[in-house]
């Protein structure tokens, strides 16, 4: 069985998060890297993260992210450059070091561009991770987590303020993650019909749904491209009982 997939997969909590990616493609939002270290600031960073993983080995992946996805093909993925998988790094080595001294940089406002770069592709084997739960996110849940299993590629925007791009995250920061996502939007990856090799939903009762938004956001494609997405839908249900 390979241990890599054809695709890589995106996976979020929402059918209409889903619908928002096939409308207008990926939209690199700020998310909150936590934990390196207690003496460290976490910080944040937009980003549009990607797993490696062949679906029949999906399900511990999907109970944290979410249970609707979608799959890329390779193609789309040579086509955007900046997409790359991320460099994982263990607790304790050189590397992990040089992370604590770049966080402390970053603080103080003295990090550089190349440095930034290196913060951005940057992730623990293991650690903490922070779930919002809730209608508004404001319960938070903190898991223990081994990283190294989702095998992550990463699209990280670049920006001509690059101080801006990365900030510290501490007990006194104030910053709005939605309002400051708004700056990145304009950074989208693009998305075609053809780009799309799965489309994963949580059980069939949503088939009927996703189904009436694709024939809505791909109004103007050919009917026989439409049949061939709709083709891609499976659920997570019959991929657990069929593989």
């Amino acid at each position: 069985m390979p241990i890599s997939s054809t695709s890589l997969f995106h996976f979020t909590p929402k059918l209409s998060y889903l619908e928002d990616i096939l409308r207008s493609g990926f939209w690199p939002r700020y998310c909150i890297e936590y934990g390196w270290r207690n003496k460290y600031i976490d910080f944040a960073l937009p980003m549009v993260c990607f797993c490696d993983i062949p679906l029949t080995q999906i399900k511990e992946h999907t109970d944290f992210y979410g249970n609707f996805g979608i799959g890329v093909s390779a193609e789309w993925i040579r086509h955007n450059k900046d997409i790359t998988p991320v460099q994982y790094i263990s607790l304790g080595s050189q590397e992990f070091k040089l992370i604590g001294t770049l966080l402390t940089k970053l603080k103080n406002n003295t990090i550089t561009k190349s440095e930034i770069h290196k913060l951005q592709l940057a992730k623990k084997v293991s650690g903490k991770s922070i779930r919002k739960k809730g209608k508004k996110g404001k319960n938070e849940k903190s898991l223990n987590k081994k990283f190294y299993n989702e095998r992550e590629w990463r699209y990280v925007p670049t920006m001509d303020n690059s101080e801006q791009l990365i900030l510290p995250v501490d007990k006194h920061s104030t910053f709005d993650i939605k309002e400051l996502s708004k700056k990145t939007e304009c950074q989208k990856l693009e998305l075609h019909i053809a780009d799309i090799r799965h489309l994963i939903i949580p059980r069939e009762s949503y088939r009927r749904k996703l189904i009436k938004s694709i024939k809505s956001i791909y109004s103007t494609e050919a009917s026989t491209n439409i049949d061939i997405l709709i083709s891609k839908i499976t659920s997570l249900k019959q991929i657990d009982e069929d593989f």
